[in-house]
């Protein structure tokens, strides 16, 4: 438990570190050089709602909506649109009545974006110079959230409904959404956390805290996975 929470602390906090030098990059020139900046992109980039959080509420969308709403709704969504485009072209493709019919427009959406998703994770992997797993590791991690999203769809949808349970509190449906996220992660998590630590990913130092160092404040032994 304590490697996984440790892994997604690190992530988490490397990512919200990266996305928040976004204003500061983009506003901040968009700012200090206005045509330049209009002249690069049409992109209004002095536009707040450019720079949203990266991550959204994370509670509510557990609770209500377990695993969908774990990666819907809280994660970040910076690949959203290259996953829904690559969609919607796998879509376009196959036979109108195929594609119009919701369940296979929903599993086309879940797996192809979490197919992508351990695909490029899996690239990140492979350019580790220690031996990694791409494909057992990360690409595998990522493939199994899409089927496990699937199936949770289909147990509340379809089984849930018909058992004894289905007049079950809210307090309850939301506490057995989060169990079930928790258990589902830690026991999934080590694909991808010790893919991580194997390729010596945590060698880096998410937050700049180098200039600490001379105080004293340095992490020491960072090889401790």
């Amino acid at each position: 438990i304590c490697r996984r929470l440790y892994s997604a602390i690190s992530v988490y906090t490397a990512l919200e570190f990266v996305t928040s030098l976004n204003p500061i990059f983009f506003l901040g020139l968009s700012l200090a050089f206005p045509n330049g900046a209009r002249k690069l992109t049409a992109a209004p980039l002095g536009a707040s709602w450019l720079y949203s959080d990266a991550f959204g509420p994370f509670f509510v969308p557990v609770l209500d909506d377990g695993l969908a709403g774990c990666w819907g709704r809280w994660w970040h969504q910076i690949f959203r649109y290259g996953f829904v485009a690559s969609a919607r072209w796998i879509l376009s493709v196959l036979p109108v009545g195929l594609a119009s019919h919701p369940q296979v427009r929903r599993v086309t959406y879940v797996m192809v974006a979490f197919c992508l998703s351990g695909f490029v994770h899996a690239c990140g992997s492979r350019t580790q110079i220690a031996d990694t797993s791409p494909v057992s590791g990360p690409f595998l991690f990522f493939a199994l959230q899409g089927v496990a999203i699937m199936a949770e769809q289909v147990f509340k949808t379809s089984v849930f409904p018909k058992s004894p349970f289905a007049r079950a509190p809210r307090w309850l449906r939301r506490t057995t959404n989060f169990v079930f996220v928790f258990c589902w992660l830690m026991a999934s998590g080590g694909l991808i956390a010790d893919d991580f630590a194997r390729g010596g990913l945590w060698l880096m130092e998410p937050l700049p805290i180098s200039p600490l160092r001379g105080l004293g404040f340095g992490l020491q032994g960072q090889g401790w996975w």
